[in-house]
């Protein structure tokens, strides 16, 4: 287990006070699977000591910095799963968890980190900043090529939208990152859409505008990605 999934899972648990020492007494064990050769790793789950054959009342963890998805495809059993990431081929409505990319625990108390409830009505109406993937051509199916058109206009809408002298509304919107490299936040998959820019950069931007655009991958089969739930997690830090 990476050290850092492991402080954060021991940390969460903890604050929850349901945390035992006694494996015996425990009603749910929770493995972290660390973010690379996850495959390995679900192949040893067997060797776990309460593990049972099976995996039952075991929850799986994986909080990648890539788009690493666990399937039952590897390994069968009656194990859950919880990730950010998932496709409708691999995730179980009503069993499986789709989780958050957790940021760092506040400092002080939760209030210090809020923004002010005043003013209502900020700079911008609307922020967005982010750039598609784009798939090798012939890679991908009608149906998202399809989807992938549909966005466009989405886009060329929202473009129309900034542009427009006839409204009083001011719209803070970027569809392209103008760095190309390690500052973009992670490599985009799967028609998903990265952030741009560093994380304080984007908050500050967001703290300017009284809503955030969250706008979900080309690919319908995608239930959830990482870079989705980051977004709506850096949303949410700076929401009323």
């Amino acid at each position: 287990m990476a050290d850092s999934l492991y402080r954060q899972l021991t940390a969460a648990v903890t604050r929850t006070g349901h945390l035992v020492t006694d494996p015996d007494r425990a009603c749910i064990f929770l493995v972290g699977i660390p973010a690379i050769n996850a495959t390995a790793v679900l192949a040893h789950l067997s060797g776990l000591s309460h593990w049972q054959g099976d995996g039952r009342n075991h929850i799986l963890i994986s909080w990648s910095p890539d788009t690493v998805e666990l399937s039952r495809a590897t390994r069968p059993g009656r194990y859950m799963i919880a990730q950010p990431h998932f496709s409708r081929t691999s995730f179980q409505p009503g069993f499986d968890l789709v989780v958050p990319v957790l940021g760092p625990a506040p400092g002080g108390p939760v209030w210090s980190d809020l923004p002010d409830l005043v003013p209502i009505l900020r700079k911008y109406l609307l922020y967005f900043s982010g750039e598609q993937y784009v798939s090798p051509p012939g890679s991908e199916s009608e149906k998202v090529q399809d989807s992938r058109k549909e966005d466009a206009k989405v886009v060329d809408e929202l473009k129309r939208l900034q542009s427009d002298s006839g409204t009083n509304d001011r719209f803070s919107l970027s569809f392209s990152c103008e760095e190309k490299g390690v500052r973009a936040e992670g490599a985009a998959r799967f028609t998903d859409w990265r952030l741009c820019g560093e994380a304080e950069e984007r908050l500050a931007q967001q703290l300017e505008a009284t809503f955030s655009l969250i706008l979900p991958p080309s690919d319908s089969d995608l239930v959830s990605t990482r870079l989705l739930q980051l977004r709506l997690f850096e949303a949410l830090k700076v929401s009323f």
